[in-house]
């Protein structure tokens, strides 16, 4: 467990479990939803229960009793690259201090076990794309367009030091090998949770940050 100290009340980030879903699925925030609209279609309770069922590893912000935020790295096809996504309600911007001094820990802690973490921001949330750029995540590749609205989403991946070259493209402006099919908070998270429940499979998409 880490500790997060708070001058408001206290905040620790604990291992989640499927009562912190039910809890934050109703209090996302609104540009979440957005987010999470723009590249399913899809209610976004349901889509962080399948971040959270398609989890290697998934941590729970929690102020006092009450879940605040939850995040985690999802599984894909190369297993070392991992969906970097972070979910939240309105309270957790109050603690943006902790934030920027404790972001760096927890991206190191998602990155074990990989070489990349990646994911897709909406272009229009220059707040996320403000965070995810002071931790250190490139922004790769602008698509335009990709939203079930057109909207346009950034690629952005942090990379174990000495592999970037590895896993990105020769020609600028190529979708990496990093990147999914189409912009997804939770990567193939439907589709691993349904493949390993029994449920079968349907088609691919952070932190939002």
């Amino acid at each position: 467990m880490f500790e997060m100290d708070c001058p408001m009340e206290p905040a620790r980030v604990v291992p989640a479990v499927a009562a912190h879903v039910e809890s934050l699925a109703p209090r996302l925030r609104e540009a979440d939803r957005r987010e999470i609209r723009a590249a399913f279609g899809r209610p976004a309770e349901a889509i962080l229960g399948a971040g959270f069922r398609n989890a290697k590893r998934c941590w729970t912000v929690v102020a006092g009793a009450r879940p605040i935020a939850m995040f985690g790295v999802g599984r894909r096809p190369h297993p070392r690259i991992g969906t970097a996504w972070l979910l939240a309600s309105e309270d957790f911007e109050r603690y943006g201090r902790q934030l920027r001094r404790e972001g760096p820990y927890w991206v190191d802690a998602l990155m074990i076990g990989h070489d990349v973490l990646a994911n897709f921001v909406p272009d229009a949330n220059r707040v996320a794309v403000r965070w995810l750029a002071w931790l250190g995540f490139e922004l790769l590749v602008l698509h335009r367009g990709v939203g079930t609205g057109g909207e346009d989403f950034w690629e952005f991946a942090a990379f174990r030091a000495g592999t970037r070259e590895r896993y990105l493209p020769r020609e600028p402006g190529v979708p990496s090998a990093a990147s999914a099919d189409s912009p997804r908070v939770e990567g193939d998270a439907e589709s691993e949770a349904d493949s390993r429940s029994g449920k079968g499979a349907r088609g691919p998409r952070p932190g939002t940050a």
